[in-house]
């Protein structure tokens, strides 16, 4: 079965702990690692706080990669949402609002053709109030991820901790990559002295994740996860 590389991260409009807003910093440990799938969060689209430039198309070029981005919130002109970038074909998209109070969060929806199989990758990023978080997973999520029969990898911040409801609920439906991790880092935030585990990558029976792990970087508050995921071919 061939393997992919996915990673998500919430790149926090790039801006590092230290303060500074550098996506350059993104790009060069994004290209060090060269994974298949990248999942961001927290993504600029011509925003002043990160330089006007639309940060996923500019990540994109420069990994020489596929990308699709999603809108969560506007400002004028202006966006920040989810992104992915891939080395794969990208089928289909879309871009799903999840339910929302004033802090709007969204789930985009990629189909890729990994050589020839269809694999369809979740990007989420949830807020902060655990009532609409369920309300997220349980009416517009896994509603849509549970009829597919093909692989689907559902990655992204929860915001919710490892034994919480919300990773609870999506571990009756799906498997949790972090059950495969090789790395001795446990926690994914915030990056300077994690404490809480909030990033994750799951699949579904359709897909066997290898391994797993989270990344050391220093360029947003949060840490990157990496999963491999073996893909079967098509039959």
């Amino acid at each position: 079965m061939p393997k992919i590389k996915i990673i998500t991260y919430n790149i926090r409009n790039a801006q590092g702990i230290d303060g500074q807003v550098n996506l350059s910093r993104i790009a060069e440990f994004l290209e060090e690692i060269g994974v298949d799938i990248i999942c961001l969060q927290e993504c600029d689209k011509g925003r002043r706080q990160s330089g006007l430039v639309h940060q996923a198309r500019k990540l994109a070029k420069r990994l020489s990669m596929n990308y699709v981005y999603g809108t969560v919130n506007r400002y004028f002109l202006a966006s920040a949402g989810n992104a992915l970038l891939t080395r794969y074909p990208i089928v289909a998209h879309f871009n799903h609002s999840l339910p929302q109070t004033k802090d709007p969060r969204c789930c985009l929806q990629v189909s890729l053709d990994v050589n020839r199989q269809l694999c369809t990758v979740f990007n989420v990023h949830l807020g902060l109030n655990h009532r609409l978080r369920m309300l997220a997973l349980s009416e517009t999520i896994l509603p849509m991820i549970t009829p597919l029969k093909s692989p689907v990898i559902l990655a992204g911040d929860l915001n919710a901790a490892q034994d919480s409801p919300e990773v609870g609920l999506l571990s009756t439906y799906l498997h949790d990559t972090f059950a495969e991790n090789i790395g001795l880092q446990q926690n994914s935030f915030p990056a300077n002295r994690p404490r809480e585990k909030l990033d994750y990558i799951f699949t579904n029976a359709a897909c066997s994740p290898v391994q797993s792990c989270i990344l050391e970087s220093q360029a947003s508050d949060h840490l990157p996860v990496m999963a491999e995921i073996a893909i079967p071919h098509l039959h």
